[in-house]
C-alpha cells in the first residue's frame, strides 16, 4: 500500500514542477529581450569606435593570457579599451565571454556618450543567436509548466 502524498509534498510539487519552470521561463524571456534592447539601442543611438581586446579576467578577477590553439575553455571574460570621442580611455571588463576572441584582437564597441562604460561590443550574430537559445529554453520551461500544470489539474 502506498502512502498518500502530504499537503506539503503536494505544494512542494506543485512549486517545483509548475511554479519554477514558468517563472524561470517567463524571467529568461524577459531578461533576455532587455538585454537586446539595449544592445539596439547603443547600437543605434550610441558612438562607435574602434577598440581591442585587452586582456582575458578569469571567473576570480586573475589575468590570464589567451592565445591561439588554447584548449581551456572555463569562462573568461574579455576587458576591452578603447578612446572615446572625447579622449578618455575606458578599460572595462565586458559581461559576456567569448571563446573564439584573442587578445589584440580588434573590435567594433557602441558606447553610450553619457556614460562610455556602459557599451556593447559587436560580435555579428553571436549575442543574438545566444539570447535567441535562451529565449528558446525561456519559452519551453514555460511549456512544460504549462503542460505540468494542465497533468496536475486533470488529476
Amino acid at each position: 500500500m502506498e502512502p498518500h502524498p502530504t499537503d506539503l509534498e503536494q505544494l512542494i510539487k506543485l512549486l517545483l514542477l509548475i511554479l519554477l519552470p514558468l517563472v524561470g521561463g517567463i524571467l529568461a524571456i524577459w531578461l533576455s529581450t532587455k538585454r537586446l534592447r539595449e544592445r539596439d539601442e547603443l547600437i543605434d543611438k550610441g558612438e562607435r569606435v574602434e577598440g581591442i581586446i585587452f586582456d582575458f579576467l578569469n571567473d576570480d578577477g586573475s589575468i590570464v593570457t589567451v592565445s591561439t590553439g588554447d584548449t581551456d575553455f572555463r569562462a573568461r571574460y574579455p576587458r576591452i579599451r578603447f578612446v572615446t570621442k572625447s579622449g578618455e580611455w575606458i578599460t572595462k571588463q565586458y559581461q559576456v565571454t567569448h571563446t573564439f576572441l584573442k587578445q589584440g584582437d580588434k573590435v567594433t564597441v557602441f558606447y553610450d556618450p553619457a556614460n562610455p562604460r556602459n557599451f556593447h561590443v559587436q560580435m555579428g550574430s553571436v549575442d543574438v543567436f545566444l539570447y535567441g537559445l535562451i529565449i528558446l529554453a525561456g519559452i519551453g520551461a514555460i511549456g512544460y509548466g504549462l503542460y505540468t500544470l494542465i497533468v496536475y489539474l486533470l488529476q
